[in-house]
């Protein structure tokens, strides 16, 4: 069903990329800003 959707509403497909995409660059933000406090925790 999710094939069929995607090829007679491609605007439907994209969207739901954009929303994978933006959900993977949330999180690859959230690992980025843990990872500099802790940097910044044992730094100090």
């Amino acid at each position: 069903a999710d094939l069929v959707d995607g090829t007679s509403s491609p605007d439907l497909a994209n969207d739901r990329l954009h929303v994978l995409f933006s959900v993977a660059v949330t999180e690859w933000r959230l690992q980025s800003e843990c990872r500099s406090w802790d940097f910044l925790r044992d730094d100090h």
